[in-house]
């Protein structure tokens, strides 16, 4: 009984809304770039059309397409232009949660067509827009925003999300390559192949004891993601605990998000794999308390050229602390 009322407190907790509203930003602009490549390359009007309506080859039966009369040009764009709206309505923070809701059925419906042009990021992006929906997002970063507090919980569910990517992912990855039996010599191959690069990466050749090292690190993170994710889970997704380095003082997120953001850097550069980057970085800022979010976003608002800047300094008081 201790126990159920120890999770209902933790559930009840509230907090100021900024790392569920970057969350948000973040995730709408991984739905325009879905919806818009996909319409701009020409591919949603060539693999999620029918073959009876012009299309390459018969769809699957998604349901959703279907109750609107099938894969035909005028429902695939429809569908693509409301997806498109309700990124549009996340990103400026306007009926956040029905945005999310409705952008998620219809990217649904339109990834679940043809199995050729679905990727297990739209799953991810998808689940992510859940998230949204059942969180609070307009309450911060929108000049829509109302006044209040947001539940605690829904930033928790994306932390618990991004270690489940990553713990998954690494304990997938059981091809020797990625281990020291292989010589940890899988990155080296992924780059080789034409597929995922998106030049010529011949010359990794030259560098191949790197690829070695990136290949370590990334296996390493991947696996080690979820301990990182419980101990903030653990502090009730508080500030994390600050490690000591002699008389250095790091906190411990740190070297996890380091590697996180330069690996979805990289992997965006050199290899084609749509928007998974930004996809999975929209998930970041939910390991980060809003206070420390108002912090990062105020110093990067003094580091701007004096001419963009508007408006009146902040007041001394500055923005209201969060409640334990």
């Amino acid at each position: 009984m201790n126990g159920l009322r120890r999770l209902e407190r933790a559930l009840a907790v509230r907090e100021s809304g900024e790392s569920l509203a970057l969350v948000r930003i973040l995730a709408a602009l991984a739905l325009l770039w879905n919806v818009s490549s996909a319409f701009v390359s020409g591919v949603a009007r060539m693999a999620w059309i029918d073959a009876r309506f012009g299309g390459y080859m018969p769809l699957l039966p998604e349901p959703r397409v279907l109750a609107l009369g099938g894969a035909r040009p005028e429902v695939v764009t429809l569908l693509g232009l409301v997806s498109f709206v309700c990124g549009g309505l996340l990103l400026v923070g306007l009926r956040p949660r029905l945005a999310a809701l409705v952008g998620g059925q219809t990217w649904i419906a339109l990834s679940r067509l043809n199995p050729d042009t679905k990727g297990s990021y739209d799953a991810l992006l998808v689940a992510i827009l859940f998230l949204l929906a059942v969180a609070r997002t307009d309450r911060a970063l929108s000049p829509f925003a109302r006044r209040g507090r947001v539940l605690r919980y829904p930033r928790l569910l994306m932390a618990v999300q991004l270690a489940a990517v990553y713990g998954s992912t690494a304990l997938h990855k059981v091809s020797a390559a990625w281990t020291p039996a292989g010589g940890y010599s899988a990155l080296y191959y992924i780059l080789q192949q034409p597929s995922w690069h998106r030049f010529d990466m011949r010359w990794a050749a030259h560098v191949y004891p790197l690829t070695q090292v990136a290949t370590a690190v990334v296996w390493w993170f991947e696996l080690s993601f979820p301990l990182l994710v419980a101990v903030l889970v653990a502090r009730n997704m508080g500030p994390a605990p600050v490690v000591r380095l002699g008389r250095m003082r790091m906190d411990l997120r740190t070297p996890w998000v380091v590697t996180g953001v330069a690996m979805h850097l990289c992997i965006l550069a050199a290899m084609e794999v749509g928007p998974f980057s930004l996809i999975i970085l929209s998930l970041y800022p939910s390991l980060y308390t809003p206070r420390e979010v108002r912090t990062a976003l105020a110093r990067l608002a003094r580091c701007r050229p004096r001419r963009w800047r508007r408006g009146r300094p902040a007041t001394a008081n500055g923005p209201p602390r969060d409640r334990p």
